[in-house]
């Protein structure tokens, strides 16, 4: 039951995007239906073959957030370049980052912006 509410969480996380349906219907070809190649969903879909990677892997990235395998911190500007304005579409991704940042000793934010460019001030533990 857990891998499927990472997966369908992960869905209706991915719907919020205004081309949601479309990275929906990449994952549904490479993964569900096993049918198509990366360049054959880019040929289906009208992506570029590099824009259908990144969204095959930022959603397996997703996934893995939603089944605890992977923290949102540990992940890669890349990831965040692919799920723009996330921690404010996923309130439980955003809560899960502001606990973890406030129990961490991050008092100077040049150094935290810097280890962690996607989070903004208000993660950073107030004195």
């Amino acid at each position: 039951i857990k891998n499927y509410n990472a997966v369908n969480n992960a869905i209706k996380t991915t719907e919020l995007y205004p081309n949601g349906e479309k990275r929906i219907q990449i994952i549904d070809l490479l993964i569900w239906k096993n049918s198509h190649t990366m360049a054959g969903a880019h040929m289906v879909t009208g992506y570029s073959v590099d824009a259908v990677k990144d969204f095959h892997a930022a959603f397996l990235a997703l996934v893995a957030i939603y089944r605890d395998f992977v923290k949102p911190w540990e992940l890669s500007g890349k990831f965040y370049k692919n799920y723009p304005g996330l921690l404010d579409k996923c309130p439980d991704i955003k809560a899960q980052c502001k606990e973890h940042f406030e129990t961490d000793d991050l008092a100077n934010y040049p150094a935290f912006a810097k280890k962690y460019p996607y989070f903004g001030k208000e993660y950073v533990k107030t004195q």
